[in-house]
């Protein structure tokens, strides 16, 4: 009888001890389920169509997807700009303030071209970047402008966007980096004469054919200044 009760004692100790085992191995089983369930979790989300596991952004069959990255700035304009000269303003200012050369507004502007002389109020077109803007013509090639603007044609079509070699009359364009011809030199000074009889010693005074103190411009620099403005055929 003794020796039953003993086998009774022993055998709920057995019990008691592989129920504790399996609680532990229990546990360690669900600790290590839960770390591998991300990588399952993403597999499944991949095949299931695609989805967020943590931060990462999974697409179809096993795609990751890239974040796109928000720009912080407004991106550049390939737009000429149309500005209106202010008072007081001189081309070099207004290269400046747009962050272009001088050069590149006479050459963006027919009527610059001659003379670099403006006027409040005046249209001028401003060239979004370094470079020229020119209307297409019709006798225009893209390798004709590429030329005439020491640039690479690639250059005019990328920067424009344009999906065809071939040019359309009337069109705007920008020449990255375009370098244009040599402006004329200005006109000849006019020399007021300083003495009487004999030699006659001279000074300049200012362009052209004399001043004209009403409006602050040399004695025929007005008609010459409407005549670049003008277009004579």
């Amino acid at each position: 009888m003794r020796f039953n009760r003993y086998l009774t004692h022993a055998v709920f100790l057995a019990v008691a001890v592989a129920i504790s085992g399996y609680a532990t191995i229990d546990r360690h089983i669900t600790n290590t389920l839960s770390h591998g369930l991300g990588t399952l979790n993403a597999q499944a989300v991949v095949l299931d169509g695609g989805g967020y596991v943590g931060d990462i952004a999974f697409g179809r069959y096993s795609t990751i997807i890239k974040p796109v990255a928000i720009p912080t700035s407004a991106p550049a304009s390939h737009t000429p700009l149309h500005y209106t000269v202010q008072s007081g303003e001189t081309l070099s200012s207004i290269a400046t303030k747009f962050h272009v050369t001088v050069s590149q507004i006479r050459w963006s502007n027919a009527g610059l071209f001659q003379s670099a002389a403006i006027l409040p109020g005046m249209q001028i077109v401003i060239p979004p970047t370094a470079g020229v803007v020119v209307t297409v013509k019709g006798s225009d090639t893209l390798q004709g402008l590429a030329n005439a603007y020491k640039v690479d044609p690639a250059a005019i079509l990328d920067y424009n966007r344009l999906r065809s070699s071939t040019l359309v009359a009337g069109t705007t364009l920008v020449i990255p980096d375009g370098v244009g011809p040599a402006f004329p030199p200005p006109p000849v000074v006019w020399q007021a004469p300083t003495g009487s009889g004999g030699a006659m010693p001279t000074v300049v005074k200012s362009c052209c054919l004399g001043p004209y103190a009403g409006t602050g411009f040399p004695v025929g620099w007005c008609t010459y200044y409407v005549a670049t403005w003008r277009n004579v055929t």
